[in-house]
């Protein structure tokens, strides 16, 4: 629930409870004028209510299409990666220039500009070893790995 919604039902709590305080002091003639009050704070609460409900609804169905998108794009990546491990082949640069494309689409999209900045960069990440030998196939693989470290990172927190 966001702080809005807390404050609009709160809101609604206290009117509708201090409206009905005044009615129920009053003879029955006095009670049915009084509903022409009371009935629109109730509308108001149900509306509150069924937004609060939906907004809820569509911040998890963000969060799960988040998720998937990111454990595509890291399926991919990890294709294109393994695909680097094959020395005798060329070096995919081109597929995977066109996968850190795709996913900072994604992300600019989903999540926002400073999403990309982080998926751009390798501070913080522990570096990796590999024995690949030929230079071209190992620099790809190593900066796929750290994208793919990122993507791992990001998913983690859209979990939460």
């Amino acid at each position: 629930m966001t702080n809005v919604a807390i404050v609009v039902l709160i809101l609604f709590t206290q009117l509708a409870t201090a409206t009905l305080g005044v009615c129920l002091g009053m003879k029955q003639e006095g009670l049915r004028s009084k509903l022409k009050y009371i009935v629109p704070f109730v509308m108001l609460g149900l509306v509150t209510v069924g937004l609060t409900g939906w907004q809820a609804y569509r911040t998890q169905s963000r969060s799960q299409t988040v998720r998937e998108g990111l454990g595509s794009l890291i399926g991919e990546g990890r294709a294109i990666q393994l695909r680097c491990a094959e020395e005798s082949s060329p070096v995919p640069e081109q597929e995977a220039n066109e996968w850190a494309s795709k996913a900072e689409t994604f992300l600019r999209d989903h999540l926002g500009d400073s999403y990309v900045s982080r998926f751009r960069s390798h501070a913080g990440l522990p570096m990796s070893a590999t024995t690949i030998s030929s230079n071209p196939h190992r620099q790809l693989w190593g900066n796929i790995h750290f994208r793919l470290a990122r993507l791992e990172q990001f998913s983690e927190e859209n979990v939460k």
